[in-house]
């Protein structure tokens, strides 16, 4: 019995943690890096300006 539980523990973490990296994967993979602030206005306002020092 004791077996029985620890395997199903251990597959449910292996299968929590499998799903979390395929979601990861998935949504890194498909948003373009370059367009993700492009339509942010306060993002293309702290872009433009420079940095004062």
């Amino acid at each position: 019995m004791k077996k029985y539980i620890f395997m199903r523990i251990l597959r449910s973490l292996v299968s929590i943690f499998l799903v979390t990296a395929l979601t990861y994967t998935i949504i890194y993979t498909m948003v373009p890096r370059k367009l993700i602030f492009k339509q942010d206005p306060n993002y293309n306002k702290i872009a433009t300006t420079k940095d004062k020092k």
